[in-house]
């Protein structure tokens, strides 16, 4: 299975949202050996479209495509497709938000902090010094 193209982003979508904001996957599947025997998608999903190119059963050596769309409710969807002999592979695209990114989002707002509270911290001393120092006058 190989997708081929994807449209649609449900990052940052809540719960609300979701409904409104879909997604459209594109998908290629081929078989060098025993032949293609069925290509399904794998959902929580109720709602969303599923389109196949018509095959034989038992076709080999050709590409079959197919399209999923749906809703970012479910922003996660497996494929599965079958051989004729039982044979299956699955292929899984997840448009959900990847779980590194709110670390990403967290490690970048410290980051700024941090910086924000050295150049405070460096002003403070900055002005404690000029305090302490005596003004240089004739003598």
């Amino acid at each position: 299975c190989e997708v081929t193209s994807q449209s649609g982003d449900c990052m940052g979508t809540d719960q609300y949202s979701c409904v409104h904001r879909t997604f459209t996957v594109s998908t290629a599947y081929s078989d060098q050996g025993f032949g293609l025997q069925s290509i399904s998608p794998r959902t929580s999903a109720t709602d969303y479209t599923w389109t196949v190119d018509p095959f034989s059963p038992g076709l080999e050596n050709t590409t079959v495509n197919a399209t999923y769309t749906g809703n970012c409710c479910n922003p996660r969807v497996e494929f599965a497709v079958s051989d004729r002999v039982g044979n299956y592979d699955i292929c899984t695209v997840d448009l959900s938000s990847p779980p590194w990114l709110a670390w990403l989002i967290l490690g970048s707002i410290l980051g700024v902090l941090f910086i924000v509270l050295v150049i405070v911290c460096c002003c403070c001393v900055c002005e404690c010094c000029k305090k302490k120092i005596p003004p240089v006058g004739p003598v």
